[in-house]
Parts: structure tokens; C-alpha cells; sequence
């Protein structure tokens, strides 16, 4: 299922109320729109089947939680407990950004953060919603996906996989071949997410799309595909927001 995500959306009630009755009906949200009920009344969410959710903490708390005394980590423990638990049947997942690819290369680091993570598991095991770890695509320097493999195989906890961020501008004019990135992690996408900068002149089309969406295919891939525009700007916003709803229609 395609879906849209309101992420880095500032503006939700100078949506075009025609636009916003063609609405995905997969969205991707951050954990302060789902809490505000004036928002989460608006047509671009009532009928939305799958909501994604980000940031229910911010990346800065997350990506340095092992850094921090046994009081701040117990403390978060507790808090991830509390905050996942969402009686809410439409939620497809929820994703915490805890920095692994910036622990790959750092075998201490590495260490600590699995071992962290494990102590999670009490509370992810049972959720009743996947939670997932980005991976960025194309990698990082030195980083490959044999690292991001072994990193979810020593974990050993069931009910975690990977949100893939791709980038696929960053590969426009390039040879490449998308089993280069995803063949080692295929059986543990969480979830797919195109990000992409319409500001600098970035627009998502079939072309650029069309070798990802292949090879999902191809491995059988049945999760939702979430369109993450970078941009802040509320008319660029509505504007893509109407641009990919008549692209899905063609994909």
C-alpha cells in the first residue's frame, strides 16, 4: 500500500479540501500530531487504514540513550514501556531512531547498543505493532548490508525490523542495482520510505521509482511504501501531496 508522510508537514488545515478527500490511506505521522485531537480529525487522517509513527522520542534522546548513566536508562526503559502502549488499532508501526548505523563501525558502541536493546525486549516482544530501526539507502561510508544484518540477527528479538530511508536522488545518473542494497535485509523491511527534497528540484516519478518498486516485486515485499517529501513549505507540501496521488493511481 503507498502512503504519505506528514513528518516534516507544518500546516494541516490549508490542505485544499479536494485534495485532501484523495487521501493515501497509509500515512506516516509523528508521535505530537497522533496526541492532538483537532488534527487528527482532519480528512487527511479519518480514513486513513495504517498509520506509521515516528518520533514518539526524538532522535537526539534515542541516539544517545547508552551514553547515559543506569538512572537516565532505566528511567527510559520505563518511559518506552508507557509510551507504546497505544490502544489504537490502526497503527501499523512505530519507528525509534537509536543510531545503529553510527555504532556499525564502533564495536564498543555496537556492544552497548544491543545489549540495550535487548533489555527492550520485555516491551517489544509483545507489542502489538512491529517497532523498527532506519537504515539509510544508499549506506554510509564504510557501512554495507551484511553490518545492518548481523547487527538485527544478534539482537535476538522477535517483533523488530528495519525502516528503509531511501534516497533515491542520490543514485540518479548511477549504475546500480537495488539487490546491492536490500537482498541481505529483504526479510526484515519493516517498512519502505522514499525520501526526497522537492525544494532543490526533486520530484518523485515513475523513472526513478520504477527500479525499487522492481525489485520489491520481485521479492515479494508486502508492506506499505511511504512518500516522505523533506520540505516544510505548506504549498510545496499540498503540491506533492496531489503530485503522488495521481502518480500511485499510474504505479
Amino acid at each position: 500500500m503507498f502512503g504519505f508522510s506528514f513528518i516534516n508537514c507544518k500546516n494541516f488545515k490549508g490542505f485544499n479540501p479536494e485534495i485532501a478527500v484523495t487521501q493515501f490511506k497509509a500515512v506516516e505521522i509523528s508521535g505530537g500530531i497522533l496526541a492532538n485531537e483537532q488534527t487528527m480529525n482532519s480528512p487527511l487522517f479519518t480514513q486513513a487504514e495504517r498509520i506509521h509513527l515516528r518520533r514518539l522520542v526524538e532522535s537526539p534522546v534515542t541516539r544517545t540513550i547508552t551514553e547515559h548513566s543506569e538512572k537516565i536508562k532505566q528511567s527510559f526503559i520505563n518511559h518506552f514501556s508507557n509510551i507504546i502502549q497505544i490502544s489504537r488499532s490502526d497503527i501499523a508501526s512505530t519507528t525509534f531512531d537509536f543510531g545503529i548505523e553510527q555504532s556499525l563501525n564502533n564495536p564498543q558502541r555496537r556492544a552497548q547498543l544491543v545489549h540495550f536493546i535487548k533489555r527492550l525486549a520485555p516491551t517489544i516482544i509483545p507489542a502489538p505493532f512491529p517497532i523498527l530501526l532506519p537504515v539509510r539507502v544508499p549506506f554510509h561510508a564504510d557501512e554495507n548490508s551484511t553490518k545492518q544484518a548481523n547487527f538485527l540477527c544478534d539482537l535476538v528479538v522477535s517483533n523488530i525490523a528495519f525502516s528503509l530511508d531511501i534516497h533515491p536522488h542520490e543514485l540518479a545518473g548511477h549504475q546500480f542495482a537495488p539487490a546491492s542494497f536490500l537482498r541481505l535485509l529483504r526479510f526484515d523491511i519493516g517498512l519502505i520510505r522514499f525520501i526526497y527534497e522537492p525544494a532543490t528540484g526533486n520530484r518523485l516519478v515513475e523513472k526513478v521509482l520504477s527500479p525499487w518498486l522492481k525489485y520489491l516485486v520481485q521479492i515479494d515485499y508486502r508492506g506499505d511504501i511511504i512518500f516522505c517529501p523533506a520540505s516544510g513549505d505548506h504549498e510545496i507540501f499540498e503540491h506533492e501531496y496531489a503530485n503522488l496521488t495521481q502518480l500511485c493511481a499510474k504505479l
